[in-house]
């Protein structure tokens, strides 16, 4: 319950603030010197280039369903602490958090924390059945003993419904952000981060999508 009031209270905090750069950039395509915009290029391309080579990497590690989902457990604190610092300068949660905290003052706090606070339900509520029931997902759990179809109707439709208000602030910061430093279209620059966002998930697993936000 924290954690899906977080996400929507961040996700209205990103959009007060998403409204703030939409009018930066109205007057200008792009918000850095044309004389930049060369370097800037090669700062985005270095980039996907080490990002989308660690996907390559990462798919060839993966050979079984725990390689995909869990890395086969092979991913230290220091790196899980890393990657969950680098979700937490996401799009969503990063800009969102600031908008809260540029509209209501010390009350944003309250959501920034609730982050925090939603991990320790997670991983005794989730986490832990997922683990001893030797699953992946909450939805295996369920699955387990409840019906299977019906089960995984039910946890895919709510499963894609709550990604929905994740991913979409996550797609359109990303592409308001590429507009305004390098000029890409802003239908182009959607298209182009949700096309990444999928190829690090479908084909690096948990090892890659790790090791991308620890970058």
């Amino acid at each position: 319950m924290g954690s899906a009031v977080a996400v929507r209270w961040s996700t209205v905090g990103f959009l007060l603030m998403l409204g703030g750069m939409e009018q930066a950039c109205a007057q200008d395509t792009a918000l850095v010197a044309p004389v930049f915009r060369g370097m800037t290029f090669m700062v985005f391309g270095a980039l996907l280039f080490l990002t989308l080579c660690i996907t390559y990497f990462a798919s060839r590690k993966n050979r079984t369903a725990g390689d995909f989902y869990t890395a086969g457990g092979a991913i230290g604190p220091i790196r899980n602490g890393l990657a969950i610092a680098g979700d937490y300068l996401s799009a969503a949660a990063f800009l969102g958090v600031s908008g809260l905290i540029a509209v209501y003052g010390y009350d944003g706090i309250a959501y920034l924390i609730g982050f925090f606070v939603a991990f320790i339900p997670v991983l005794l509520l989730v986490a832990e059945p997922c683990r001893n029931l030797g699953r992946y997902t909450l939805g295996d759990v369920l699955a387990y003993r409840n019906s299977f179809r019906s089960t995984k109707a039910v946890v895919a439709v709510s499963s894609i419904a709550v990604a929905v208000f994740y991913m979409v602030p996550q797609i359109v910061g990303g592409a308001v952000i590429i507009r305004a430093l390098v000029g890409v279209p802003y239908e182009l620059s959607v298209a182009a981060v949700g096309v990444l966002m999928l190829t690090y998930v479908m084909f690096g697993g948990m090892r890659a999508t790790t090791s991308v936000q620890v970058v």
